[in-house]
């Protein structure tokens, strides 16, 4: 079944009994939803529907009721009513402002749902009442395509989430994966090289190359970002060329970058013009400590590519952070760079870094450094 509003507003479906549908396509147009002919299902997407949408245990039981079904997607729910916001997270330690509150709004929490044959998942601008229940519930051993935009982190950092599970699936058969994020907006990315684009047609007309796409909002607390690094960490992800991107810049919702002692998996750093890199920098450029095993390890062990559009020409500091960091491969091998002389002599090196590319401004500054030996050098203007 294939319905399309006509663009005068939404409408209702109304069908009589009948034997279960097996494809339902709905666009800006609604149905009763406890109909018994939604069971069964091979495909099921709606979109653009305001107010009159399935709860999210009703579309629970449909997805229960439809173990054959290998296409669900679900875009643009409207809701005219707010949904409760859970008050702002305090960072690390910190006590709740005056005030206010931290009690969260109730988390519906959904029996598995397994969906052997589901290929193709697509949330976008879900209400997160929906989104996140059905995402920690979903099981689908057979997954290759998943698209979740506008989400939480409930699913990420929920106990008895299946989404990792879920999320797995689709990474363990990828070459590659970029994960992004950006301070200005608090988004964070997790990506297929090939980012999947759904049109807005029907399903014939969707790549069918398996791809990932992933959008979170993050908030600035890091008792969660420590969850999500975890969570992420977690995954089955490739061997080698996995990349993060750093966008933006904002002292709101800065990127931990203790997160990165989580992600050996990470081979290349992309840092925008606006993203200020010195953190990051001085931060790979020495062991950390991993709680709550308490052993030191190199943050980013497999690095071997940095581009950084950044054009910091007349600070010393930044210059500085660059040259600790390139420093960091041969620590071992130099007693007399300060915090290496204390280096545990069992601890690993990193790997080598093989590409810099950074603005010609500030290779200039780094001219005939000893630093720069055996690194291939791309100058950027």
């Amino acid at each position: 079944m294939d319905q399309r509003s006509s663009g005068l507003g939404q409408k209702q479906l109304k069908l009589s009994e009948g034997c279960h549908l097996r494809h339902v396509d709905l666009d800006g147009v609604t149905l009763p939803w406890d109909l018994p002919r939604l069971t069964g299902l091979r495909s099921l997407q709606i979109r653009n529907i305001k107010d009159d949408f399935p709860s999210v245990e009703r579309i629970a039981a449909i997805l229960s009721g439809s173990p054959e079904l290998w296409w669900l997607l679900l875009a643009d729910f409207e809701t005219t009513a707010s949904e409760p916001q859970p008050q702002p997270q305090p960072a690390g330690n910190d006590p709740p402002p005056t005030g206010t509150t931290t009690q969260p709004p109730s988390v519906v929490t959904l029996s598995p749902i397994v969906l052997p044959n589901l290929s193709t998942l697509v949330f976008q601008g879900l209400p997160d009442s929906l989104s996140s229940p059905l995402l920690s519930a979903i099981i689908g051993s057979k997954l290759e395509k998943l698209v979740a935009t506008d989400i939480s982190t409930k699913p990420m950092t929920q106990p008895d989430s299946n989404f990792q599970s879920l999320l797995g699936t689709v990474t363990s058969s990828l070459k590659r994966i970029e994960i992004t994020y950006n301070e200005r907006n608090s988004e964070f990315g997790i990506s297929s090289e090939r980012i999947v684009e759904v049109p807005n047609e029907w399903i014939h007309h969707i790549d069918e190359c398996p791809g990932l796409a992933i959008r979170v909002k993050v908030p600035p607390s890091l008792p969660t970002w420590d969850m999500v690094a975890k969570f992420v960490g977690g995954l089955p992800v490739p061997a080698s060329d996995n990349l993060l991107v750093l966008q933006d810049h904002s002292e709101a919702s800065p990127f931990p970058v203790q997160t990165l002692n989580e992600w050996d998996f990470i081979a290349e750093v992309e840092i925008s013009p606006a993203y200020d890199p010195r953190p990051l920098f001085e931060h790979l450029s020495q062991p950390q400590t991993v709680y709550p095993a308490g052993e030191q390890k190199w943050p980013l062990p497999n690095l071997s590519q940095v581009y950084s559009k950044r054009n910091e020409a007349d600070s010393q500091e930044m210059k500085e952070a660059l040259v600790n960091f390139l420093r960091r491969s041969n620590a071992l091998q130099t007693p007399n760079t300060g915090a290496s002389e204390e280096l545990p002599l069992a601890l690993a090196r990193p790997k080598q870094l093989q590409k810099l590319k950074v603005h010609s401004s500030i290779l200039e500054s780094l001219k005939e450094d000893p630093t720069l030996a055996g690194i291939e050098i791309i100058s950027t203007s």
